[in-house]
């Protein structure tokens, strides 16, 4: 087992908090994939900015990586609500994060504190076999 995969015991997903639960659905008629169901992973509010990422479909890939769909919910300021998909995967050995660019090419994701566990998490559909 890899350690990225053993770092998973201490990190799991945590239910919607409220407040981005009702922002979720007050989009919904905007952006109906909003509706579909993902796994809430963190979110931030800056003075500047608010922002919720979300995951679904975790498959494990034959690499050894997993792919799924991020989301995105983004505020800046006052500027009206985006949300925006994109395609990634888990570099599980690496403990790391890759998104698909607008080139179709793998680059690398930026790092935050607790990376590496959200990572463990997603790469833990490689023995469980879950979404």
């Amino acid at each position: 087992m890899s350690t990225a995969v053993q770092a998973q015991t201490r990190w799991q997903p945590r239910p919607e908090p409220g407040l981005w639960r009702d922002q979720r659905h007050a989009l919904i008629d905007q952006h109906p994939q909003l509706a579909e169901r993902w796994h809430f992973i963190d979110a931030q509010i800056t003075d500047s900015r608010r922002v919720a990422e979300y995951l679904r479909q975790r498959r494990p890939s034959a690499d050894g990586s997993v792919h799924f769909e991020a989301l995105l919910m983004l505020r800046r300021g006052s500027d009206p609500w985006v949300v925006r998909s994109l395609p990634m995967r888990a570099l599980c050995q690496e403990g790391e994060l890759q998104r698909l660019d607008s080139d179709q090419q793998w680059e690398t994701y930026p790092s935050r504190p607790g990376s590496a566990d959200r990572v463990a998490w997603i790469c833990s559909a490689l023995e469980r076999n879950q979404p």
